[in-house]
């Protein structure tokens, strides 16, 4: 069953309901405060297309998605079954020209925003796709089951995105941007429950942003085994990371490239066997960092850059290493190891 819904309004409410196999909805509204609510029960449903640009990172110019264009949008989504798939996109479509040097045509933002995404796939090999173009807009991504899959891309301010896992082999990803020169707060953050998981938080804050005062806030934490973990932050970042289980892999990357944008922090726990930290911190100075391991065969690679830096590093268990590099003047750090076979290498200049 194939259903297309194309709609032009100022209040929409759409609520649509399959119980059967291979059925997909193409969908698309426009105007303000429309509603879309959808429920699928079977095999093999999809919401929206897949295309060449559905993959770890999606760009708004994705219209193969199901859209909602203009403000205060609602889409409730339902996925009870196997193989499902959707790919929903929040944002307006008018369209204009942004150029450095190559021309992108993306939609403006102006009156984007206040839209909210719930999706819930429950079941086996689902895949969610969330695009929002805007400002103060939530997605909200729930996967139960194995072999899931999450992508959520945000271009705007104050945008929100949550992401949580249960199940085994699953991989969630938050791209966070600015949008032509309109930066801000930022907020990501992932769960995952379950085994062979990844996670990956990228915000991403221009160098010509013109509001890039306000935070960027990430979160993950993971509970199983074989876990990783990828943050590159480039604002104000704030970051808590973590990881419950066996064989975790911590890597995080704070640049500042905003002009306004003076510190990171990071405060990053493994709790478990061989598990690796490599964080990078680089800005205008004042960067902290706060790293706990508790386990055998741990390992931290801490690379500060800049002045009036603070790194505290505890490291409970066995066999642990300690690399700690800090470039600048009125750097710090505490150092706490219990147990055997630690190393550790300090440099400061």
């Amino acid at each position: 069953m194939r259903r297309s819904i194309l709609a032009t309004a100022s209040f929409i409410p759409f609520v649509i309901a399959q119980h059967a196999l291979a059925s997909d909805v193409i969908y698309s509204t426009e105007g303000t405060v429309n509603r879309f609510n959808a429920t699928q029960s079977g095999i093999d449903n999809q919401i929206g297309q897949l295309s060449s640009d559905s993959g770890a990172y999606i760009y708004p110019w994705d219209y193969n998605a199901a859209q909602q264009v203009g403000v205060n949008n609602i889409a409730n989504v339902s996925q009870n079954g196997a193989g499902n798939f959707a790919n929903f996109k929040q944002g307006q479509d008018n369209v204009h020209t942004y150029d450095d040097g190559f021309a992108y045509n993306f939609g403006s933002i102006s009156e984007a925003a206040f839209n909210t995404l719930n999706l819930d796939q429950m079941g086996e090999e689902n895949t969610g796709i969330s695009i929002q173009m805007g400002n103060q807009n939530l997605a909200i991504m729930t996967q139960s089951g194995s072999l899931n899959v999450t992508t959520v891309e945000q271009w705007g301010d104050m945008d929100i995105a949550q992401s949580s896992q249960f199940g085994v082999e699953n991989t969630s990803a938050i791209n966070q941007s600015d949008f032509n020169g309109f930066g801000g707060e930022k907020n990501a953050s992932i769960f995952q429950n379950g085994n062979s998981n990844y996670a990956s938080i990228n915000q991403y804050e221009d160098y010509y942003s013109t509001i890039s005062t306000g935070p960027q806030s990430a979160s993950i934490d993971q509970v199983g085994s074989s876990n990783s973990a990828s943050v590159y932050q480039t604002g104000i970042a704030d970051l808590t990371l973590s990881m419950h289980g066996n064989s975790n892999t911590h890597t995080v990357n704070q640049r500042i490239i905003a002009p306004f944008a003076p510190e990171n922090s990071a405060d990053i726990a493994s709790f478990g066997d061989f598990n690796a930290i490599t964080l990078t911190q680089a800005g205008i100075g004042g960067n902290t960092a706060d790293v706990l391991q508790e386990g055998n065969q741990n390992g931290v690679t801490l690379t500060q850059n800049r002045q009036d830096a603070y790194a505290s590093v505890t490291q409970v268990g066995d066999n642990n290493l300690l690399n700690l590099t800090q470039n600048g003047i009125g750097n710090s750090f505490q150092i706490s190891m219990v147990g055997n076979s630690h190393s550790i290498s300090l440099t400061q200049f």
